[in-house]
């Protein structure tokens, strides 16, 4: 498919033409043509990949154009593989509003914009409907800069490891298209002189790291009041870190399927004597928690189903009382995901007499 489209990846290598040759286009429905006066290339629900864009460091610039409808399309870049990359979005239907760009990393293949939903990730922009836009973005270490018709944006904390990769141009929703794309690896990114979003304050008293285990069916905990023994005794399980705001990411170190969406996170508790201990977690998307084997609470936050509103972003939004005794206590935490963000937050406040083990 030939078209006017063209970019520039590297010294060296000239400009490259937008044809099957040089990009890998996976998407429900694609198309070149004519838009708005200009040559250009249609997408839908899917990503059009330049895997040999050898990108870490440097500037992108791209023209798009997409309806007001609601719709996902941006920027997929040092991408290591497909499934595990920096992704930073437009959403033309929330023009104005806080959350109008997203920026989020991909790990094991989910777009975890739940979890990173502070003003460090998320940004206002005016984005004009059917019209083209002058996009462009600026990367250098872990910093980035959207400049989208003049309003620029920072992206304080890209938070992958940086390496070079992969690029990709992806469209979901109404579809968008896009034009005049230029790729300059090293060039200067000539950086605003503005901080961006500090981190906001978290909890002194978070659990810091996990133990997690391997993935599972969540019908295995549906409905279960208490765990089998085999599943108590034959779990592996690694040591997982929380992320930003005090989130455990699981995709980190999980991988996620549709047969198995679940993990159990799992905290020792070590108390004086008898108690009852309040617990403030948060999670995407359900959690069913379990203390010596036995369930005790289970909730649902996922996207869109309390109202079409509902966003189902993490916070400590829940809170549950666990009367328990002296000594160790077990409790795990069964966490399932269907998209948007594999996490879970879990604050024991203090003076309780509690150590987490």
């Amino acid at each position: 498919m030939g078209c006017a489209l063209t970019l520039t990846p590297v010294a060296g290598r000239g400009q490259i033409p937008w044809d099957d040759s040089n990009w890998d286009v996976a998407a429900q429905e694609s198309r070149t043509g004519r838009y708005l006066g200009r040559e250009a290339f249609y997408m839908a629900g899917g990503t059009a990949w330049f895997d040999d864009a050898d990108f870490r460091d440097g500037v992108i610039e791209f023209d798009i154009a997409a309806p007001a409808d609601q719709g996902f399309h941006g920027l997929r870049f040092r991408a290591v593989d497909r499934t595990n990359h920096e992704y930073v979005y437009l959403r033309p239907h929330l023009s104005g509003k806080p959350d109008a760009v997203q920026y989020t990393p991909v790990n094991r293949g989910l777009s975890s914009w739940q979890l990173y939903s502070d003003a460090r990730f998320v940004l206002p922009a005016t984005l004009l409907p059917d019209r083209w836009l002058h996009v462009r973005v600026a990367i250098e270490g872990r910093r980035m800069e959207m400049t989208i018709d003049g309003q620029t944006l920072v992206f304080p904390e890209l938070q992958r490891e940086p390496a070079a990769g992969g690029l990709g141009l992806s469209a979901s929703g109404g579809g968008a298209w896009f034009a005049n794309v230029v790729i300059r690896a090293d060039a200067e990114p000539d950086f605003i002189d503005e901080p961006g979003a500090e981190a906001p304050p978290v909890p002194a008293d978070l659990v810091t790291r996990f133990r997690v285990s391997e993935p599972f069916a969540e019908e295995v905990v549906d409905g279960v009041t208490e765990l089998p023994a085999y599943m108590r005794s034959d779990l592996q399980w690694a040591p997982l870190p929380v992320s930003v705001r005090g989130i455990a990411d699981l995709a980190q170190l999980r991988t996620r399927t549709p047969e198995n969406n679940t993990v159990f996170a799992r905290l020792a508790l070590e108390v004086m004597s008898p108690t009852v201990v309040r617990l403030r977690l948060g999670f995407s998307d359900r959690v069913r928690v379990f203390v010596d084997g036995r369930q005790v609470f289970a909730a649902s936050d996922v996207y869109a189903t309390r109202d079409y509103r509902f966003l189902g972003t993490v916070g400590l939004f829940d809170e549950l009382y666990l009367p328990l005794e002296a000594g160790e206590t077990e409790v795990w935490f069964a966490v399932s995901e269907d998209f948007g963000g594999w996490g879970l937050i879990v604050e024991i406040p203090p003076g309780q007499g509690v150590v987490v083990r």
